[in-house]
């Protein structure tokens, strides 16, 4: 029923009604001014200023001969009102107690389990594995995205990261005493990962920006911030994702120099009119072929001695690119 027809029956029954308990003389205008309320079913609320105090009433409309019934449930309705807030809390207060004591009955390796795959990832020593969920960074180097250098800097900037997060500050007392016998202290690992964090972020923000991508931000998008590629990218289009998959492997190796991984640098040399430029490159993997072996593409890093960062699916086109930068320099 529509409000207005509403207003109206009212009107109608208290006009049909006379020997109904008076309205009293403040209430007159209130059907005017009734709102139905969402939260009890039936109830009509006024909200206003009545002899100069901001006031709420309940009524309950009901349907009589020749119109509409309103009677004042103001305290029935408020009662209602608080047992209705009473019961939510409880159910709020339930659930996070039964949140909490999941929690405690699964170990960490579950928990971590649950948000993510946990996975039997490599490592750069042969025959070492070790077990953990997936990552951001773990995400793309299971694609087939990453060679194993990149994920392996990635990811000692991830641990480095969380050592520096979780850093304490030096007590007042004097200086552990250490010998490379009994260890080392918790502060100077601290130390040394605060160390390497900020060299990774000099020596990327050192660097030239690749298609509009910062090297450091790329990479702190994904390693520490553990963004998706698509995040990352900025966009879900393959011109996109490509872009930011190029400049967080370059990045990546940037790390892998900061950590000194070994890295494979190829050499190689360009025809260019008639004399051989020397051209280095490495390689990188883009996902699986269609026999299921990873896909390799190569990636300029210098060209006559100069930095010169290109891709292409094949090192033909990667030579054919070449040369076209070459006679665009003489140009």
């Amino acid at each position: 029923m529509s409000k207005k027809k509403t207003k109206a029956r009212v009107r109608d029954a208290q006009a049909a009604a006379p020997s109904a308990p008076p309205v009293p003389a403040f209430w007159g205008a209130a059907p005017d001014r009734l709102l139905k309320n969402l939260n009890v079913p039936g109830v009509y609320t006024f909200r206003g200023p009545i002899d100069g105090r901001e006031t709420v009433r309940h009524f309950r409309v009901s349907q009589v001969a020749g119109g509409l019934l309103l009677t004042d449930a103001t305290e029935a309705v408020a009662l209602e009102l608080v047992e209705h807030a009473r019961q939510k809390v409880d159910a709020s207060a339930a659930a996070e107690r039964a949140r909490v004591a999941l929690i405690g009955a699964r170990s960490p390796n579950e928990i971590r389990a649950a948000r993510g795959d946990v996975v039997a990832e490599q490592t750069m020593k042969a025959g070492v594995t070790r077990g953990r969920a997936l990552t951001s960074l773990g995400t793309l180097q299971q694609r087939h995205l990453l060679t194993m250098r990149q994920f392996e800097a990635g990811d000692r900037l991830a641990q480095d990261v969380k050592t520096v997060a979780g850093a304490r500050e030096a007590r007042d007392d004097a200086a552990p005493e250490y010998s490379p016998i009994g260890g080392r202290a918790w502060e100077d690992f601290a130390v040394a990962a605060g160390r390497n964090l900020e060299l990774v972020k000099r020596a990327c923000s050192d660097l030239p920006w690749y298609d509009g991508i910062s090297l450091w931000t790329i990479v702190e998008d994904i390693v520490i911030h553990e963004k998706t590629m698509r995040e990352a990218a900025g966009g879900r289009s393959a011109v996109q994702q490509a872009r930011a998959k190029t400049a967080l492997r370059i990045a990546l190796d940037v790390v892998g120099d900061i950590y000194e991984l070994p890295a494979d640098i190829k050499r190689t040399r360009v025809l260019f009119n008639g004399v051989p430029v020397e051209m280095r490159y490495c390689e990188d993997i883009d996902g699986l072929n269609e026999e299921g072996e990873p896909r390799i593409i190569p990636r300029a890093i210098k060209l006559k001695g100069k930095r010169w960062v290109e891709t292409a699916p094949t090192m033909q086109k990667l030579y054919d690119r070449a040369k076209k930068r070459l006679s665009s320099c003489l140009d």
